[in-house]
């Protein structure tokens, strides 16, 4: 026996990979990371699968602006699990009651198991990335308009091939054509899909990515993407890509704020799987060109419009979306929006708030005057919501998780402030109450975020004609500003008469009144930032 245990603990030595689990999970507070030989997952508290990362692509959806990653359903809807469990090569979330869902890890990818409590069928989805493309089972998915059954299929993205098989099916569309992975459990029923990362051949490459072959693709800069400036007159940019070469040439150029011409540039090597990914330094300013070249000099993407600037994040209700009476477009041009996937000029109607409303907005006006005053790019990222009141933006429903996503997209540093123009709603509502609110959701919302961001509060709470004012929810505002909760908006209660829609007898903004509000809102902010910047 003396001798066998030898033999065992020389063979531990020898050979530590055969005898240690195929993928690391590393418990990261309330999340776990986990690290396989050709693969990388991150697992949320709630039992979200919300990266997975092979050869340098997320295979998951993590970039849509209000789409959850990976969730659980039952009748009467969402399930967050009451507790996790972390084994060797496994984590596993339970929902009390209803069910649970397993994630197994391997050397080549994971197994998810999703099982019903014998009372309740139980779903599981995981949202696939738009720019996936299915080359397996002669099934083209990148553009779903039905349901398609369990089977065997092969999905590529980049240089990257990804094996799915097993019990999930897959339909669509969801949200920009994006595949769904479905797992479908009846009570007392448990259900898998197996996920396996391959290397791609040369003919699924081709025939996912044709351009890819032939050139590169640009993840990073989007065109008229802003980033936020460190100082008055520097920022960076970040620039992360694919590219069949062993290295790209970054080239950036135009005219600073004093007008003088300048050119950065730098060179970025690709890793095994063709990508890169760097922060370019360059001035204040824009808009700015942005080329990726190979080391020969053949260009193999481009941008037009690229700013480093002033970036807010806005939310609210329906006066920080675009409810106004007539669409605004800029004087300058020189604004830009986002839901944080895409980036387009700030001519209304803009992208991003959650409400999808397409009248006018604050916004042309507030990029306008922030230009004149510092002649840099502006970029908004609207979150606002209609008719929303606070009870509808509490920590954890899914108006607050959109704004809590972008504001985590946006990264540290990667915005000025954010901008809230909310109170209409809960003009009548107990003071006490909605300052308690008002502070769960600034407070979590810099938890989330990771740090302590600036947080302007607009006072606001114009009913219509007759009801200009309402003193509790004022109170409210009032009270943010003077604990230092949140700094000093504008009173937009002053806006009335033909500055509001129906003649003055409406609760939105006239044209007028839209042009009105956005300087409003750029002349709380205009002292904040030469504060910063200097």
């Amino acid at each position: 026996m003396k001798y066998i245990c030898q033999i065992l603990i020389l063979l531990f030595a020898l050979f530590p990979a055969a005898c240690s689990p195929a993928a690391v999970i590393r418990p990261d507070g309330t999340s776990a990371e986990v690290f396989g030989p050709n693969y990388d997952c991150v697992l949320e508290e709630k039992g979200y699968l919300t990266s997975l990362v092979s050869g340098g692509a997320d295979f998951a959806e993590n970039e849509l602006a209000g789409v959850t990653t990976s969730v659980l359903h039952a009748p009467g809807g969402n399930v967050l699990p009451d507790r996790r469990e972390l084994g060797e090569n496994r984590v596993v979330f339970y929902a009390d009651g209803i069910g649970r869902v397993e994630y197994r890890f391997s050397d080549q990818g994971l197994t998810i198991t999703l099982a019903a409590a014998s009372e309740v069928p139980l779903s599981y989805a995981l949202t696939l990335n738009r720019h996936i493309c299915c080359v397996g089972d002669g099934r083209e998915l990148q553009d779903p308009k039905g349901s398609f059954p369990a089977g065997d299929y092969r999905w590529v993205r980049g240089f990257t091939a990804m094996r799915t098989s097993g019990d999930a099916y897959f339909w669509g569309p969801f949200a920009h054509y994006c595949p769904v992975l479905t797992l479908d459990a009846a009570p007392g029923e448990t259900v898998s899909a197996d996920i396996e990362f391959l290397p791609v051949t040369d003919r699924e490459r081709l025939r996912a990515a044709p351009a890819l072959s032939q050139s590169g693709e640009l993840l990073s800069p989007a065109e008229y993407q802003v980033f936020q400036r460190r100082d008055k007159y520097h920022g960076r940019v970040l620039v992360s890509g694919r590219a069949k070469c062993g290295s790209v040439v970054v080239k950036i150029a135009g005219k600073d704020p004093g007008r003088t011409p300048f050119t950065v540039t730098k060179t970025l090597r690709t890793d095994p799987a063709g990508g890169f990914s760097a922060w370019v330094d360059c001035p204040a300013g824009g808009w700015y060109s942005l080329d990726i070249k190979t080391p020969a000099g053949r260009t193999l993407a481009r941008r037009e419009h690229v700013g480093v600037g002033e970036v807010f994040v806005t939310a609210g209700q329906s006066n920080s979306t675009c409810c106004g009476e007539e669409r605004q477009l800029q004087t300058y041009r020189m604004g830009a929006a986002s839901d944080t996937l895409a980036w387009a000029p700030a001519d209304d109607p803009v992208p991003g708030p959650q409400d999808h409303t397409d009248g006018g907005s604050l916004y042309p006006s507030f990029c306008d005057r922030l230009w004149e005053e510092f002649g840099v790019p502006v970029g908004v990222v609207p979150c606002g919501f209609g008719g929303t009141c606070l009870n509808d933006w509490e920590p954890g429903g899914d108006i607050f998780e959109v704004l809590a996503s972008r504001i985590e997209k946006l990264g540290k540093g990667g915005f000025r402030a954010v901008l809230w123009h909310q109170g209409e709603s809960d003009a009548y509502e107990p003071p006490a109450s909605s300052f308690g609110k008002m502070l769960r959701i600034i407070g979590e919302s810099k938890t989330r975020a990771g740090w302590e961001f600036p947080w302007f509060t607009a006072k606001v709470s114009y009913q219509n004609g007759a009801e200009k004012r309402v003193w509790q929810i004022r109170q409210v505002h009032g009270r943010l500003w003077q604990a230092g909760v949140s700094l000093q908006g504008p009173d937009t209660d002053v806006l009335s008469g033909d500055m509001r829609d129906g003649g003055g007898n409406g609760i939105h903004m006239s044209a007028r009144g839209l042009k009105a509000h956005g300087r409003m809102w750029a002349e709380a902010v205009i002292p904040f930032i030469y504060e910063a910047i200097n």
